[in-house]
């Protein structure tokens, strides 16, 4: 190639002659749907999409809009073959277009809309759990579970509204299973539950159908006459010791309650009658009880949440059991062994568990810890006992 300016005067001098080699054409040919075609009608809303070849294309880009402008895109994508499908809503008018890409040029678009056919909504939710009048131990989770589909396959959205005549809450974009704590309620209540299930155009919801309520656990005591050693594994509505004897106190069952510091809830009588130095009741601590008669003392309330640690002090400890179960004493205790803080473990009856040397070892002569029994622990320096 060579170049040289003219005028009416005459012709310059031609420039040096330049050579130069052309590029392969790349810019993308269009491309024709194959489906959907332009104004198709009653189209499934999952949309198996299909166009031709584009030459000098790499990939291809589709998008999807709500707006013949392509303002409001629902879909991008890239797409590195000449099919894909792609999920729309139903009941809809959906732009789509597609053009072919390498890394050099962009094609033009080839755009068509279709009308979607009419949006089926999901299924009423099946309710698995809570099953109807189920009772729920207070200190567990409600656990929610529930089934619902969608022949559009639209994603779906939950929420779960809980209420009786006293409360009243909703919760949004759960998933099943979903666990609501039972603290949140009141025991020995009812409570209605709905499931409401959302495509993103309508809501269908379980409802009325099903109701739960909340109950106490309880723990029985049996105590013998004279001195007992006990603990308490639930959690009372009322923590003070006195009230938790009542039922003892008011027809003179009881005699004394006492903790491993020597407090006491005893009757004074014309010195203060029935006082209470004490406190609260402890799950960690095991409390010496002395009664006039055999009793079985019954404690409502709700479970501990597992594991539960016992500091111990250097010396002698009177611990709580918090357990609804019984278990292998060595087994509570090994880990004690472990560290070489055990000393010796005892029951209310003078059994122990202890280390008798080139006599046996550790043995067992407790048996098991049991649920409402408390023990007398020993250890040769502070440690912290974990209840599993």
């Amino acid at each position: 190639m060579r170049v040289r300016a003219e005028n009416n005067q005459g012709n310059a001098t031609w420039s040096d002659v330049i050579t130069f080699t052309t590029r392969t054409e790349t810019f993308p040919g269009a491309v024709t749907f194959l489906y959907p075609i332009m104004n198709s009608v009653n189209v499934a809303t999952r949309v198996p999409c299909s166009w031709t070849t584009s030459a000098n294309s790499l990939r291809y880009r589709l998008q999807t809009a709500t707006d013949a402008s392509f303002a409001n895109l629902t879909k991008n994508l890239v797409v590195h073959k000449t099919d894909t499908v792609i999920q729309v809503k139903g009941g809809k008018t959906i732009y789509l277009r597609v053009r072919g890409e390498n890394d050099i040029d962009r094609g033009n678009w080839t755009i068509i809309n279709f009308q979607t056919q009419p949006n089926t909504p999901p299924t009423v939710p099946e309710v698995i759990s809570p099953g109807l009048e189920t009772g729920i131990n207070l200190g567990d989770p409600v656990v929610f579970k529930w089934n619902s589909t969608d022949v559009d396959d639209d994603t779906l959205k939950f929420k779960l509204h809980i209420y009786n005549n006293e409360f009243d809450t909703t919760i949004f974009d759960v998933k099943s299973p979903y666990n609501f704590p039972s603290e949140k309620l009141d025991f020995w209540k009812f409570y209605w539950f709905d499931v409401i299930a959302s495509d993103g155009t309508v809501e269908v919801q379980r409802t009325h159908n099903y109701l739960f309520y909340i109950y106490q656990k309880s723990n029985k005591i049996y105590l013998s006459r004279g001195w007992n050693i006990i603990s308490i594994n639930m959690i009372p509505n009322n923590l003070n010791i006195a009230t938790l004897f009542e039922p003892l106190i008011v027809p003179g069952f009881l005699v004394k309650v006492q903790d491993e510091s020597g407090n006491s809830l005893e009757n004074w009588g014309v010195f203060g009658g029935w006082t209470n130095n004490i406190g609260n009741v402890s799950l960690i601590e095991g409390y010496k009880v002395k009664v006039k008669l055999d009793y079985t003392l019954e404690i409502m309330g709700a479970s501990p949440v597992l594991p539960f640690q016992i500091p111990l002090k250097t010396g002698w400890n009177i611990i709580g059991y918090p357990k609804s179960s019984e278990t292998n004493a060595k087994s509570v205790v090994q880990q004690l062994i472990d560290r070489g803080t055990l000393v010796k473990a005892q029951d209310e009856s003078g059994n122990s568990l202890e280390d008798w040397g080139i006599f046996g070892g550790w043995t067992n002569n407790i048996g098991n810890f049991m649920p409402g029994k408390g023990y007398k622990v020993k250890v040769a320096t502070a440690d912290t006992l974990t209840i599993y």
